[in-house]
C-alpha cells in the first residue's frame, strides 16, 4: 500500500489520463524536489514521535515512585529501583539517539536504519557521542546502554517466579504490573523505532524515479 502511494506521487494525474496509455509523469528536477520535501516531512514526523516516546518512560515511572515510598515490602522497592533504573535508561536512549535507531545492531541491521541514511536525521544538540574516541564510535554508555536495559528488563520478568510469602498475596497484582512494565515501555520504544526505519520515502522514490520515463 505505501509503495503503491509514492508510485502515485510521481504521477501527474490529468483528464487525459482515462484515455492514455502512458500517464505524464514529473521530469528529473521536479522529481528531486518532490523527494527532497517528502523526506524532510517524514524526518519532522519521526522526531515529533520521538518527543512522544519521551514522555512514555516518564509516565511510567508514576507507578515505581509511589511504590517507593509507600510499599513496606523490600522486594517491591527494589523492583522499583530497577524499574525506575530501567525507564531512565530507556528515555536516555531515546533522547540520545537519532528516532530511527536502536543501538542493537540486530534490530537496526534488520530495519535498515544503519544503511539508509539515516544520519541525516535530526540529532539531539547534546551527545556523548561527540566525547568519543577516534573513528566517531559512540562511547561505551551508548553502546553498551541497550543491551544492559534488556538484561535489566529480564531480570525483572524473571523476578515474577520468584516466589513470595503469603503475607504479600494481597499485593502480587501490583506487584506483577510494576515487574512488566519496563519491558513493556522498551518494546513499545524499540517497535516504534523499527517501524520508522521502515518508512523511507527517499530510498523508495529513488527506485521508482525512472520507471516512467518511456524509456
Amino acid at each position: 500500500m505505501d509503495k503503491a502511494r509514492l508510485r502515485r506521487a510521481f504521477r501527474y494525474v490529468t483528464d487525459d489520463d482515462a484515455n492514455s496509455d502512458e500517464p505524464e509523469v514529473m521530469d528529473e528536477e521536479e522529481q528531486d524536489t518532490l523527494i527532497q520535501s517528502l523526506v524532510e516531512q517524514n524526518q519532522k514526523r519521526n522526531e515529533q514521535f520521538r518527543q512522544i516516546l519521551l514522555a512514555v518512560p516518564a509516565l511510567a515511572a508514576i507507578p515505581f515512585l509511589i511504590a517507593c515510598f509507600t510499599s513496606g515490602s523490600p522486594s517491591t522497592a527494589i523492583v522499583s529501583l530497577l524499574g525506575i533504573s530501567s525507564l531512565a535508561a530507556t528515555a536516555f536512549l531515546v533522547h540520545q539517539q537519532t528516532p530511527t535507531k536502536t543501538g542493537i545492531r540486530v534490530l537496526d541491521a534488520w530495519s535498515g536504519a544503519d544503511v539508509k541514511g539515516k544520519g541525516r536525521e535530526v540529532a539531539p544538540a547534546f551527545r556523548l557521542s561527540d566525547w568519543s574516541g577516534a573513528g566517531g564510535r559512540p562511547p561505551p554508555l551508548e553502546q553498551y546502554l541497550p543491551f544492559l536495559n534488556l538484561g535489566l528488563c529480564a531480570m525483572l520478568l524473571l523476578s515474577l517466579f520468584v516466589p513470595r510469602g503469603a503475607s504479600s498475596a494481597a499485593s502480587s497484582t501490583p506487584y506483577q504490573l510494576l515487574g512488566s512494565l519496563p519491558a513493556a515501555v522498551y518494546g513499545v520504544v524499540l517497535l516504534s523505532k523499527v517501524t520508522m526505519a521502515g518508512v523511507d520515502p527517499e530510498r523508495e522514490l529513488n527506485r521508482l524515479r525512472y520507471e516512467y520515463k518511456g524509456a
